[in-house]
């Protein structure tokens, strides 16, 4: 049971630190031509920045039960 608890916590703090290095190529803003005018839009996509917010949520949550439940249970 503790390996399974330890494989997993470090896969999620994996996962964390490959979604923060994630965020920066999101951050940088792609401009793209309107049509066949000399005009450009600015697009950013905020998918990845969204999936870096709730991550560290997500473990940090994770981490809260699993003390509560280690000291609890003793």
């Amino acid at each position: 049971m503790n390996r399974i608890v330890k494989h997993t916590f470090s896969f999620l703090w994996l996962v964390g630190v490959g979604t923060s290095c994630a965020v920066f190529p999101a951050t940088v803003e792609v401009y793209n031509e309107i049509a066949d005018t000399k005009h450009c839009i600015r697009v950013k996509s905020s998918g990845t920045l969204s999936v870096a917010f709730m991550d560290p949520i997500l473990f940090d949550t994770l981490v809260y039960i699993a003390i509560t439940w280690k000291i609890l249970t003793t």
